[in-house]
C-alpha cells in the first residue's frame, strides 16, 4: 500500500511508509507462530522488497523476533538475494547479524543460497564481505569452514552454468584456504574444470603436478583451465608442461598455453629454452633461426664534440701536448653495466621474479632470447660432455 503525495519541492512522498513499517512490527509481536497466519509470509517478503529501507529493516526485525521455524530460511534468502537486489545494505547487515546467532551452519546455508539465487547475476564484493562477516561472527574467523568449502565445491556440480560460475567465484575468495579440497576435486571429472580454474587463484605451487596432468585431459575446457592456472602459479615447473600444451590439437588450449608462458615472463623464457636445449629438440634451432630474423636495436650514435682551446703562442702550439689538445675527438660513451648472468636452470629461476613479460613483437625479445639461447646451448654441451659446468 502506498499513499503518494507531492511535496513542496516537487518530490513524491509516500505517506504510508510508517503504516507499512508499523504493521510489520505488530506482526512480529503476535504470540506464537506469526508466519503461520494466512498470507503472513508474503507480507514479510513484500516488506523486504519495499522501496523504503525502513520498511525492509522492520521486516528483518520481525523475522528476528519471530518464533516461527520459517523465519530462518526467509532470512537466508533475504541476505543472499532479496535485500541486495533491492539495494538495502543496512537491512542486509542487520539480517546477517541475526543469522550469526544460528552458528557455522548459517554460513554454509548462505553460501548455498548465494550460488543458487535466482537473479542470474554474478557475485560481487558486497557478497564476499557479507559471507566473510557472517563467518567471523559465527566462528571467530573470516576463513571458510570445511562445510562452507564443501558446499561451494558441490555448487560446481550444478547443471546451470550461472550457478557453477558463482560457485567458482565464491571459491576464488577463499582459494588459498581451500587448496586441498580443490586438489581432491580434480580427481572428479565433473568438478575438474571448475577446480582447475579456481586453483589459479590460490597461487599455490602444490597444484602444479596435478594441473600439469590436466593438460592431457580429454575435456577441452579442463585443459584450457589448467593452462590458464599454470600461468598464474609462476613456477618454473609449469614451463615444460605448458610447452607441450602449445602443440595441443585445440587452438584454444594452444592460445591459453602461449598466454600462460607469456605471464611467466623471464622464468618462462629461461627455463623454457633451456629445457628445449637439454632435450635436444629441433625447436631450439627453430627459435634460434627466428631470432636471426629479428633486427637488433640500432647503434647509439655519439656526437663528436670539440673542446674549446684558447689561442696559444707559436712556441706553445708546437708542443705535443698542445697539439693533442686541439685535436677533435669523439666522447667515449659511458661503459654499460655488465648484463646479469642468466639464472641457472631451475633453482635460480625459482627465486627470480617473472616481472619482465616476453615480448612477442621482436623488440625486447631479441637480446634476451639470444642470451638465453647461448646459455641453453652451453647447458646442452655441458650435459653431453658430462661436465658440471661452472
Amino acid at each position: 500500500m502506498q499513499d503518494l503525495v507531492e511535496s513542496t519541492d516537487g518530490q513524491l512522498v509516500d505517506l504510508a511508509v510508517s503504516v507499512r513499517r508499523d504493521a510489520l512490527r505488530a506482526l512480529g509481536e503476535l504470540p506464537g507462530d506469526a508466519l503461520a497466519a494466512e498470507d503472513a509470509t508474503e507480507v514479510v517478503m513484500e516488506g523486504l522488497r519495499d522501496n523504503e529501507e525502513d520498511v525492509a529493516v522492520a521486516a528483518v526485525d520481525m523475522l528476528s523476533a519471530s518464533e516461527s521455524p520459517e523465519s530462518y530460511p526467509i532470512l537466508v534468502i533475504a541476505v543472499a538475494a532479496v535485500l541486495p537486489a533491492a539495494g538495502h545494505n543496512r537491512a542486509r547487515m542487520r539480517a546477517a547479524e541475526r543469522l550469526a546467532v544460528y552458528g557455522p551452519d548459517a554460513a554454509a546455508d548462505l553460501a548455498r543460497a548465494l550460488v543458487e539465487r535466482e537473479d542470474g547475476t554474478a557475485l560481487g564484493a558486497d557478497d564476499a564481505d557479507t559471507l566473510s562477516d557472517l563467518l567471523e561472527r559465527a566462528t571467530g574467523s573470516p576463513h571458510p569452514t570445511p562445510e562452507v568449502t564443501r558446499t561451494l565445491v558441490d555448487g560446481m556440480r550444478s547443471s546451470r552454468m550461472a550457478e557453477r560460475e558463482r560457485a567458482q567465484q565464491a571459491l576464488g575468495w577463499y582459494a588459498e584456504f581451500s587448496v586441498e579440497p580443490l586438489l581432491v576435486a580434480l580427481e572428479d571429472p565433473e568438478l575438474r574444470p571448475g577446480a582447475a580454474t579456481v586453483l589459479g587463484s590460490a597461487r599455490d605451487v602444490r597444484a602444479v603436478p596435478q594441473l600439469a596432468e590436466c593438460l592431457s585431459d580429454p575435456d577441452v575446457e579442463t585443459r584450457r583451465a589448467a593452462a590458464r592456472s599454470l600461468g598464474e602459479l609462476t613456477s618454473p615447473r609449469a614451463v615444460e608442461p605448458l610447452l607441450r600444451a602449445t602443440d595441443d590439437d585445440d587452438f584454444r588450449v594452444r592460445s591459453e598455453a602461449v598466454a600462460a608462458l607469456d605471464r611467466l615472463g623471464t622464468v618462462g623464457v629461461v627455463v623454457g629454452i633451456e629445457t628445449l636445449a637439454r632435450k635436444g629438440t629441433p625447436r631450439i634451432e627453430q627459435a634460434e633461426e627466428y631470432t636471426r630474423t629479428l633486427q637488433p636495436p640500432p647503434p647509439v650514435e655519439v656526437e663528436a664534440r670539440t673542446r674549446h682551446v684558447e689561442p696559444a703562442t707559436p712556441a706553445a702550439a708546437s708542443h705535443p701536448q698542445a697539439q693533442r689538445a686541439v685535436t677533435p675527438r669523439a666522447e667515449t660513451p659511458a661503459e654499460e653495466p655488465a648484463e646479469r648472468e642468466v639464472p641457472a636452470i631451475v633453482d635460480e629461476a625459482e627465486r627470480s621474479e617473472p616481472s619482465v613479460p616476453v615480448a612477442r613483437d621482436g623488440g625486447a625479445l631479441w637480446p634476451g632470447l639470444r642470451r638465453v639461447l647461448d646459455a641453453g646451448r652451453e647447458a646442452r654441451w655441458r650435459e653431453e660432455a658430462g661436465s658440471p659446468g661452472r
